[in-house]
């Protein structure tokens, strides 16, 4: 296919950019495969771009994105914090930004995951995929242009990092901008699904999604009861299958009841683990023996030790459960023989207590009828004879 040189010189009164995008769309025929976009690239003050709270997959740890949504931190206050708890040996920290978590960013060993290494290849290469943006207003800010983060969280935490690492031409980020959509449910519901099904994410980030979809269909299938008040929700199952359906019809990807459920039970892991295994992007079969473990220390000891010896689901499943069958056999087998000989002990202490209460005749009569009772039975016999003897030892006026 021969070249063709482009003059960017003498194109009249209209601006440059205008003659390229017109020229662009000349080119842009079925025949040579690509089509022009009307979407504009713009370069963006870091400062009046926000992060979305309601995304499922979160970046910082919890109490750093709880402040940022609340205002009480600003982006490049609480990358800064971040950066000075992986400094202070913070493990959480350190994966977040990569390997040992350096502020100067580039070490040897710094995992592909890290913003480290993100902004490394920012750094080296610029920002090869704009993020997307929508132009929103906010209360205490009328009439203010501020952008909240729709598509690109990563590459914008990595510039709030390379800002930090003394890079200012980071201080601008290139986004797409666009307007809040009229229908900002169907999108929401959209990036839901997309999420739940998308297998790049870590599971407590799809986890979320999950539940984020099944709360709302809990209300959106709510029927009223007639002649009440009232509303009755949808049972579980029913819940579970109207996600399945939901995440079908919007990523063409179907997840099972089943599916659904063992994703949202590893929202039942404390806040702090749920951010150490999205740091660590730990899947849904490492996760699922760890909720078998009891105690908070146990999950986290065991999610540590996955990360550091890169276990699968499977050699997880089994340290779980292997060193836990004969510790729990031992303690059931000794707790039964304590318990069936303390009632033995206590049964047999009665019945001397009741003997030795007894009157000279009665007391007699009685180890008669039991001798009567089991004649012929030489064990039995020598027990009797055995408990007489201890009896009248009890009963003799030496012992008193």
């Amino acid at each position: 296919m021969a070249r063709r040189k482009i003059n960017l010189q003498n194109l009249g009164e209209s601006s440059p950019g205008e003659n390229i995008d017109d020229l662009v769309r000349g080119l842009g025929t079925a025949d040579l495969g690509f089509a022009p976009t009307d979407k504009t690239v713009y370069e963006v003050d870091l400062d009046k771009i926000f992060p979305d709270p309601n995304q499922p997959r979160f970046v910082l740890p919890g109490d750093l994105r709880t402040q940022v949504n609340d205002g009480k931190l600003s982006p490049r206050e609480a990358i800064e914090q971040l950066v000075s708890r992986a400094k202070s040996g913070d493990r959480l920290a350190r994966m977040i930004l990569g390997g040992d978590g350096s502020f100067a960013g580039g070490e040897e060993g710094v995992e592909d995951r890290g913003l480290h290494a993100l902004a490394d290849s920012i750094l080296s290469v610029g920002l090869r995929q704009p993020i997307n943006v929508y132009a929103v207003t906010r209360d205490d800010e009328p009439g203010v242009a501020v952008y909240q983060v729709a598509e690109g969280e990563r590459r914008y935490w990595a510039h709030q990092l390379l800002v930090l690492r003394g890079h200012g031409e980071f201080r601008r980020i290139r986004c797409v901008i666009e307007p809040l959509p009229d229908d900002e449910t169907l999108i929401r519901r959209r990036q839901q699904a997309e999420n739940a099904a998308r297998q790049d994410l870590s599971a407590i980030a799809r986890a979320r999604a999950i539940r984020q979809i099944r709360d709302r269909l809990r209300l959106d299938l709510g029927t009223r009861v007639p002649g009440e008040t009232t509303i009755k929700l949808p049972s579980q199952r029913e819940l579970d299958e109207a996600v399945g359906k939901e995440v079908k019809a919007f990523a063409g990807r179907a997840i099972g009841g089943r599916m659904v459920r063992n994703y949202l039970r590893l929202l039942n892991l404390p806040a702090d683990l749920q951010d150490l295994a999205e740091a660590a992007q730990l899947t849904e079969k490492q996760l699922r023996p760890v909720m078998q473990l009891k105690t908070e220390d146990e999950q986290r000891e065991m999610m540590l030790q996955i990360i550091d010896q890169r276990l699968s689901g499977r050699a997880v499943a089994s340290l779980v459960a292997e060193p836990r069958k004969p510790k729990t056999l031992k303690r059931v087998s000794t707790v039964g023989v304590e318990e069936r000989l303390s009632r033995r002990l206590y049964q047999a202490a009665k019945t001397v207590y009741e003997l030795v209460s007894l009157g000279d005749e009665a007391y007699e009569a009685a180890l008669e009828q039991i001798a009567e009772r089991f004649a012929g039975d030489e064990v039995v016999e020598g027990a009797l004879f055995a408990m007489r003897k201890l009896l009248d030892d009890l009963l003799s006026p030496s012992s008193e």
